[in-house]
């Protein structure tokens, strides 16, 4: 019984989600084209909608990259 409550407090801190409001910003060659803000969202998930938003600015402007802040 004592190890499981050693254990607990480490298993809730893995389970826990980091959710954080995240900022997406994309460019061209130095030009700020936008920036997306996401609240409470994992890295993964933020990383994910980032990456969609440069799929879709890159359909008009080649080159366009975005990142995740």
């Amino acid at each position: 019984m004592k190890k499981i409550l050693l254990f607990a407090p480490l298993i809730l801190l893995g389970l826990g989600s980091c959710r954080k409001d995240r900022t997406c910003n994309c460019s061209q060659n130095g030009t700020d084209l936008g920036s997306f803000s996401y609240t409470g969202v994992k890295r993964s998930e933020g990383n994910k909608y980032c990456q969609s938003q440069q799929s879709q600015y890159q359909t008009s402007n080649p080159g366009t990259t975005c990142v995740l802040r």
